[in-house]
């Protein structure tokens, strides 16, 4: 602080204006006395201003700061009392900064000025401890603020004591000088001018000696405070500290004036560079200066200062006014409580015992190293699951019981014995005590938890029971014979039990905890326990079994699920047979539980793969029927658009609904071929991702804009091998599926979601899907809905041809069947998961690329595109056992300008060939598929015939097998017979060319 300044300067400049005063009493006139009675009043009345204002504001200051350091002490003896304590003073003190009067007494002076910056900072402070918790500790930044304020606050109650003083000498030379003029009037009163002068000197004597009080008494409550002040004056690089800082840096009163160089020097070695580059920041930046400094203490220890400091723009340049306040007690205090916690951590971490620290109803906030050991948890994962997993599921209900009783005080402390299981599935006994605690009588509350092995125990109790078992079943020989069985039981995985009626016990051989998850051996089984692991849904039937079999003293067979202990389901079959005693009563039941999990998979694949394979033969030979039916109808349509007048509108009219109908049926019959997976398709690099971009613009233009659709695609997956046309096809499927699903929803809004990801299927993955699909990389094309769902029953039937849920007319069957065929036909597979009332999901698995890098494809010759205006004069051969197709064939070439010999029997065709009359043709067209010889077959020998002669074979449907045949010929074009009518033309056109 620099308060004491103003106040050197003024008590100098009364000193000599007093000394000049003396030197003219001799020239003091009769008018002194007149003036002296008024001269000695307001001489009083300033005086007891002056006292009174300096006293009001060292009251206030010192209030404030010992407010604060009672608000703000942060040890382990702080009480809520202390706090309120402090906050009360400094309320105090600024309701009387507040109180106007300060600086009123002289108006129109430096301190009248002063006086509201004074009131405006102690207004903005008073709203700070408005909103100052009592309770809760400060923040960082809330703590830097907060002693910012105040200094801030006690920097304007300097600059104000010291305007304040020089206001009052001010008034007093101003009495003086009245006073010498008094005297210059009445000369002859010298002796009462002496008097009024000594009773001057005592007034700046009785002022300086209050301005001296109370900057002791501000030193005083700085040193008490155990922080200083300090002013950096930027421009010259000086800094003045006040006493409490020269003591606090252990210098003496001489030495508070010096270069800011040298104040850092009294900082430790590490310090003092980060020190000077933070206070030209803070000046820089015209921000707080808050930073934690070391200076020397007794002895050896170094002490703790936030160094805290605000630069302020002044007449005399920036000046940054701070303050240093010693946390070393802080700092003991944080390194006392990290010790102890210390302490703690390695006396719970090194017992012996099992200990545990949970919330009232069980979840885990701490467990040590002999817990984790106990139940085979990992030693460095933390714990915050809840008690209660890692107990036995029957004998949760007895922990959370504990736990309830604890919670609602009938008991502080219980003791039970019950099983634990450990992540591998092994059981083991403990002896369980918990116990309610609390911290410092607070209202929050923990439970304790002991828990000591009684595994070995346990196990004892076990073997020896099952000792004394094994001793009234069988004998030794018996028990090795027990050995060997328990090993053929594993290989067959086939598990046996033995039901103790009376008894109400279970006896489990090895492999069966095998099978139900846990580790064998485990404590003695229950029959409530053996049924936990039987599916809910098959739970009661197996009960009701096995009530008949104890009601008609018969034998137990059924077919049931087996859930395990890792949520693994089994399919199984039980079996049982009954020992009665001597008096024919029933005692035991021998029975086995044999896993069937593996034999179901393949049965349930097989009897898939048979049943879509019938179907796909099925589909396959109604589109080559229907496609030869096709073939004539829309052939005999295009001859009577020739036959028919133009001018016949009307017969034109029906003509183009008869070929719109052909149209459609073409495409069913596509769409069956898909399905058969007898179609050949061009396979290529895609880009799925594009794909599935592409198609969902395509659905938001034809699904309602009432069902939302949502998609997501990440950036980067692999590539795949497939057909563009056919996947987008499966997407628009599956979404038109989901669209109907979602179109009669009312409680809430319909929604359909689109997700592309990569996926890897494992051995276990590929056994679910049960299809023909190998492990590797895939990518997981998803459909979700949350419409209507489906019942297992539709759920086994959806992929079937012409299977549909909708009404007569709504729908052909054939999609999800389509879909179906062009997965497997990409070597993928599809998984459905679906509930009534909560959607469905849809997961397309298709293989994944290693590379992206796209397969070289080969070009297809467009028929269409090739005109069959300039014809020649041709001769053709057709062969074709339907005479409708023969029949229509040669009329549409025969108007075509060529010469068409039709035979309708394969046998006479290749009597025609072994004659050599083939020569006389320039082109062979015939049908693949006819009794006695096929179209292969004929065009094999004519090629032995006449070698450079053109074939066409023309097939219901194009399979792959025969595009291969053709191919091994050279030069044999094959067509489908649905196209007939307009490319058998176009293809006779190109090879004339």
């Amino acid at each position: 602080m620099n308060s004491s300044e103003p106040a050197r300067r003024g008590s100098l400049l009364l000193a000599l204006r007093h000394s000049t005063a003396q030197a003219l009493t001799g020239l003091v006139a009769l008018g002194l006395i007149v003036a002296l009675g008024w001269l000695h009043f307001e001489h009083t009345s300033v005086e007891h201003a002056m006292a009174r204002e300096l006293e009001t504001l060292r009251i206030a200051r010192f209030d404030l700061a010992h407010g604060y350091m009672l608000a703000t002490r942060n040890n382990i003896e702080d009480d809520a009392l202390q706090r309120a304590a402090g906050m009360a003073r400094m309320r105090q003190a600024v309701d009387a900064l507040q109180a106007g009067q300060l600086g009123l007494q002289f108006p129109g002076t430096q301190a009248a000025q002063e006086s509201a910056p004074l009131r405006a900072a102690a207004q903005e402070f008073a709203g700070t401890l408005a909103r100052w918790p009592v309770t809760a500790p400060p923040s960082p930044a809330e703590e830097v603020e907060r002693r910012a304020m105040l200094f801030a606050l006690d920097q304007h109650a300097a600059r104000f004591e010291g305007a304040l003083q020089r206001a009052v000498g001010t008034r007093v030379d101003s009495l003086e000088h009245r006073f010498l003029l008094a005297a210059f009037g009445a000369g002859a009163l010298l002796a009462m001018l002496t008097a009024w002068l000594s009773i001057a000197s005592f007034a700046r004597q009785r002022a300086e000696s209050i301005a001296q009080a109370q900057r002791a008494h501000f030193d005083f409550a700085m040193s008490t405070l155990a922080f200083g002040s300090w002013r950096y004056d930027v421009p010259t690089g000086k800094m003045h500290w006040s006493s409490a800082m020269a003591s606090l840096a252990g210098r003496v009163p001489s030495a508070m004036d010096l270069q800011v160089a040298d104040a850092a020097a009294s900082l430790h070695p590490d310090d003092r560079a980060p020190w000077l580059a933070a206070v030209s920041e803070a000046v820089a930046a015209d921000h707080l200066l808050s930073t934690e400094v070391r200076r020397a203490g007794d002895g050896e220890q170094w002490r703790y200062f936030l160094s805290l400091g605000r630069p302020m723009a002044t007449g005399a340049g920036v000046q940054m006014f701070g303050i240093d306040v010693d946390i070393s007690s802080f700092k003991q205090v944080q390194k006392e409580l990290a010790t102890s916690e210390a302490l703690f951590t390695a006396a719970f971490e090194s017992a012996g015992a099992s200990l545990a620290l949970t919330t009232p109803d069980g979840q885990c906030l701490r467990v040590n190293q002999a817990f984790r050991m106990l139940l085979g948890l990992e030693l460095e994962a933390p714990v915050t699951s809840s008690l209660a997993e890692f107990v036995y599921p029957p004998d949760q209900r007895d922990l959370r019981a504990a736990l309830e009783r604890l919670a609602n005080g009938s008991t502080s402390s219980t003791r039970r014995e019950l099983r634990v299981i450990s992540p591998d599935g092994a059981l083991r006994w403990v002896d369980i005590t918990l116990a309610m605690v609390s911290v410092n009588n607070s209202a929050e509350r923990y439970v304790a938890v002991q828990m000591i092995d009684l595994d070995q125990r346990k196990q004892a109790e076990a073997k020896l029971e099952a000792a004394i078992t094994a001793l009234t079943v069988a004998s030794q020989e018996n028990v090795r014979l027990l050995a060997r069985l328990n090993e053929a039981q594993s290989i067959a995985r086939i598990g046996s039990w033995v039901w103790t009626v009376d008894a109400h016990e279970l006896w489990w051989s090895d492999e069966l905890y095998r099978l139900c998850g846990l580790t064998p051996n485990a404590p003695s089984i229950r029959l409530e326990d053996y049924l936990s692991f039987v599916h809910e849904d098959d739970r009661k039937a197996y009960e009701a079994a096995m009530e008949r079999a104890i009601a008609n003293r018969s034998n137990l067979e059924f077919d049931l699920r087996i859930v395990t202990h890792q949520g693994d389901l089994l399919y199984c079959r039980s079996r049982g047979q009954w020992e009665f005693g001597d008096s024919g009563a029933l005692e035991r039941m021998h029975g086995t539980l044999q896993d069937l999990t593996e034999r179901h998979a393949l049965e349930e694949q097989l009897r898939e793969k048979q049943k879509m394979e019938s179907l796909g033969t099925l589909a396959g030979g109604v589109a080559h029927d229907f496609n030869n039916l096709l073939s004539i109808i829309i052939g005999n349509l295009q001859l009577l658009r020739h036959d028919i007048p133009p001018e016949d509108a009307a017969q034109h009219a029906r003509l183009e609904h008869m070929a719109s109908a052909t149209a459609r049926a073409r495409g069913l019959v596509a769409q069956i071929l898909a399905f058969s997976r007898r179609a050949p398709v061009e396979f290529s690099s895609q880009d799925l991702a594009a794909i599935v971009t592409e198609a969902v613009g395509l659905l938001r233009s034809t699904v309602p804009s009432g069902i939302a659709i949502e998609y997501a695609v990440p950036g980067e997956l692999p590539a795949m091998i497939g057909n563009a046309t056919q996947l987008e096809q499966v997407l628009v499927n599956l979404c038109t599926n989901a669209w109907h699903a979602c179109e009669n929803l009312r409680d809430r809004k319909p929604q359909i979601r689109i997700e592309l990801t990569s996926a890897k299927l494992d051995d276990e993955a590929v056994m679910r899907l049960s299809q023909s699909v190998a492990p590797g990389d895939y990518l997981c094309l998803r459909v979700t809905d949350n419409g209507d769902g489906m019942e297992p029953a539709t759920l086994g039937r959806i992929f079937e041809p012409f299977f549909t849920t909708h009404g007569l007319g709504t729908g052909t069957g054939l999609g999800l069947a389509m879909v179906h065929g062009i997965v497997v036909s990409h070597r993928g597979a599809i998984e459905v998961r679906s509930e009534p009332g909560k959607g469905s999901c849809f997961e397309v698995y298709l293989p994944a690329l290693a590379s992206s890098a796209a397969t070289e494809q080969n070009p297809l010759v467009d028929a269409d595109a090739i005109a069959s205006a300039a014809l020649p004069h041709l001769r053709v051969l057709y062969v074709d056992d339907e005479p409708a197709i023969a029949a229509f064939v040669g009329e549409l070439l025969g108007e075509a300008g060529m010469d068409v010999v039709t035979l309708t029997s394969a046998s006479a065709a290749l009597a025609l060939i072994e004659r050599g009359e083939i020569r006389d043709f320039d082109v062979l067209v015939c049908d693949y598929n006819m009794p006695e010889y096929s179209g292969l077959d004929l065009a094999k020998r004519a090629r032995e015939v006449a070698p450079a002669l053109p074939i066409i074979l023309s097939s219901g449907f194009l399979a792959a097998q025969m595009q291969e045949q053709a191919a091994s010929l050279g030069d044999v074009r094959v067509l489908n017979k649905v196209d007939l009518p307009e490319k058998l033309i176009p293809t006779l056109s190109q090879i004339q060319r």
